[in-house]
């Protein structure tokens, strides 16, 4: 609980001087990056404003079907929504409607939905709309060793919550036998098994814009067009209290960014990427957005690296921290750690496939 309101703390105070910053002229940097917080509204609503009008139907399917599968085979059910609906766009509210168990409802949305979740139907879609075409397989791979890596930080986290491991574990299954899938495609079929993910996410692409066209031409007509469909009013509300978060967090990046160039750039020497890789992820870990638009002045190993580290870590300290420490603050410690965790062990992932890659 500390070190959640210490977080939080921390970033009120950046935000305030990024404001100041702001009014007094920008002088130090501050005022630039505490517009860039309210800015990256603009790719995060084309995204989520989608996903968050879908997740009631996705929520029907899920609790009418996935649910009653998983409780079957000895799964909590709240495991369901954490495969396909990020965390802030609606899996923290089914979690818990869908379980007794509040912390098995916790462990799902706020540890594996903001991992799983957020990367398949939010970071990737996104990907596909700003990086350029030839980074396409960068991030395809990446993404996959994050994927790979996830279990390990969902682990992490689940312990964190206080969870017993062999529960962590068994629902983890689904999970576990996802990333083991991955494994395999990028050993015997890697070309493949890149291809196939790139389709995949043009397919989520497609899906969520259909979902904003519609929610949007329903917003402005008063026409049901679909029913059951949240209102894009609802996703606004999550958006405004994410930018408020991002208002702080990347004024604290940029001077984290600005003190520790040295301690970067030897890290950046010992991984072997760029500096502009080395940025990457620190924005990552506030938002992953702005670290989508570096891409395309990294180093090819800095692209996958990066890729890899913002599938679990991406959002720690921006909008994931916004969301928990707004439902659930007691939770942060938990979920920041375990967001930590499976980006260092996507980082040991990525690595390894590079130079697989590069031997092959």
């Amino acid at each position: 609980m500390i070190l959640s309101k210490g977080i939080v703390f921390i970033m009120t105070l950046f935000l305030i001087a990024g404001g100041l910053d702001k009014i007094a002229g920008n002088h130090l940097g501050l005022g630039q990056e505490f517009e860039n917080g309210f800015h990256a509204l603009g790719p995060l609503a084309l995204t989520m404003a989608g996903i968050t009008s879908l997740s009631p139907l996705l929520s029907g399917w899920l609790s009418g079907v996935v649910g009653p599968l998983a409780a079957k085979a000895g799964i909590n059910p709240a495991m369901a929504p954490a495969l396909m609906i990020p965390v802030d766009t609606g899996c923290y509210p089914l979690a818990h409607a869908m379980t007794p168990d509040g912390l098995m409802a916790d462990f799902a949305s706020l540890i594996v939905a903001s991992m799983l979740a957020a990367s398949v139907t939010f970071s990737v879609p996104v990907a596909l709309s700003i990086i350029r075409k030839e980074d396409y397989g960068s991030m395809a791979m990446g993404t996959m060793a994050g994927l790979i890596a996830l279990p390990a930080g969902c682990l992490a986290g689940g312990l964190l919550l206080g969870l017993p491991v062999d529960m962590v574990l068994l629902n983890l299954l689904p999970v576990i036998g996802a990333a083991l899938v991955l494994a395999a495609g990028l050993f015997w079929f890697p070309d493949q098994t890149i291809r196939f993910f790139v389709l995949f996410g043009r397919g989520v692409v497609v899906v969520i814009t259909l979902a904003l066209i519609t929610a949007a031409a329903q917003e402005m007509t008063g026409v049901t067009v679909v029913k059951g469909m949240a209102p894009l009013k609802d996703s606004f509300i999550i958006l405004g209290s994410i930018a408020v978060m991002l208002s702080g967090a990347y004024p604290m990046m940029a001077v984290i960014r600005r003190y520790l160039k040295g301690p970067l750039g030897r890290a950046g020497r010992y991984l072997g990427v760029n500096e502009t890789a080395m940025a990457g992820f620190l924005s990552t870990l506030a938002n992953n957005v702005p670290m989508m638009a570096m891409v395309k002045d990294m180093d090819e190993r800095g692209k996958v690296l990066n890729f890899a580290f913002a599938t679990c870590a991406a959002f720690t300290l921006g909008d994931h921290l916004g969301f928990c420490s707004a439902v659930a603050p007691e939770r942060i410690g938990a979920m920041v750690c375990g967001k930590l965790a499976g980006g260092v062990a996507a980082v040991g992932v990525a690595l390894w496939l590079v130079r697989e890659r590069r031997g092959s």
